[in-house]
């Protein structure tokens, strides 16, 4: 069996071949674009347009393509070569084997032959991979949308995605929780951080409960909370002289305080900082009961009352409302 590929370098050159997708967005979260039927949209205009949503269910494979993705290509590619990814969402038992390993093949059968055929139609286009696999829950036949199954499908992902060396836009966080509690902290801590740990080039979900179907606000502060542990957890230790502090150990000695020592002014902010997590005295607690939720709504509601984005050109506003009144008429 050939060794695995170190996580460092497995990193670094996922960056590289990454760079095509991030070339076109400062995000790495980001909405998909499925075209509603019967309208044409100009893509130049609106590069990721309007969601659809089905309630229609269907519960076979999927290793065959309808007429939405030549109409997402055609329409996205030539118009402004924006990268364009098929996502599966295999899941173990009904569209997919329930086996884990043959879920897998399901679902990258689906995603590979969709960018085949992307790059016989466009050939060079930029592509990428896109996933959200799960199990099947065995009580309801639902749609999961969280547990372990969810965790391994978020790194092994990232290994199929490496071997074809094209980038990987891997569904996180998305619990099935209907609302922001334990259950969505537990999901969205454990799917972002194995798809970070094993190299996701992008990840989306962030906000979303009960399997994709409701977007939260207090949520998506939530999850921006979660990513930023990720993110600290990803960078690591520094190891060098300064860090391991040997002459600061020395100088403050036995009974000693580091907390007016420069080095610890130097370093102190290097510390991860909650916005949401209790570390209050339990005392401060008791006298309010307040809490993360409590504080990720306050969030929420003050950046939808307080910010500002950056105007529009008057042009854009007027196609803009355009298209919105075509759509919804």
């Amino acid at each position: 069996m050939p060794k695995a590929k170190p996580v460092r370098k497995k990193v670094a050159k996922k960056k590289r071949r990454s760079e095509p997708v991030y070339s076109y967005t400062d995000t790495t979260s980001y909405p998909s674009y499925s075209p509603p039927p019967q309208q044409e949209l100009p893509v130049e205009t609106v590069p990721r347009g309007e969601a659809s949503y089905s309630e229609e269910r269907n519960y076979s494979m999927r290793v065959n393509h309808g007429d939405s993705l030549y109409d997402i290509s055609r329409r996205t590619i030539p118009a402004s070569g924006l990268p364009v990814g098929y996502m599966t969402m295999a899941s173990c038992a009904f569209s997919g084997p329930v086996t884990l390993a043959g879920n897998l093949v399901v679902g990258n059968a689906e995603v590979i032959s969709a960018l085949a055929l992307m790059q016989l139609a466009h050939p060079g286009a930029p592509v990428y991979y896109a996933a959200a696999q799960t199990a099947m829950d065995l009580r309801t036949g639902g749609y999961t949308g969280g547990g372990p199954e969810d965790y391994l499908f978020g790194a092994a992902t990232n290994v199929l995605s490496d071997f074809y060396n094209v980038p990987l836009s891997m569904g996180a966080f998305a619990t099935g929780a209907k609302e922001p509690d334990w259950q969505a902290a537990v999901d969205n801590a454990f799917s972002s951080f194995m798809a970070s740990l094993t190299g996701s080039d992008m990840l989306l979900g962030a906000g979303l409960l009960h399997g994709s179907r409701i977007l939260s606000y207090e949520q998506l502060v939530m999850d921006c909370e979660i990513f930023s542990i990720v993110r600290a957890m990803m960078s690591g230790i520094v190891v060098n002289d300064d860090t391991l502090a040997l002459d600061v150990i020395r100088s403050v000695g036995p009974g000693g305080n580091f907390l007016k020592h420069k080095h610890t002014r130097a370093h102190m902010r290097e510390l991860w900082q909650p916005r949401l997590m209790d570390r209050r005295p339990y005392g401060q607690w008791e006298a309010r009961r307040d809490g993360a939720r409590d504080w990720a709504r306050e969030r929420a509601q003050k950046i939808l009352r307080e910010h500002q984005p950056d105007p529009l050109e008057p042009k854009l506003i007027v196609e803009l409302n355009r298209i919105i009144s075509t759509v919804e008429n």
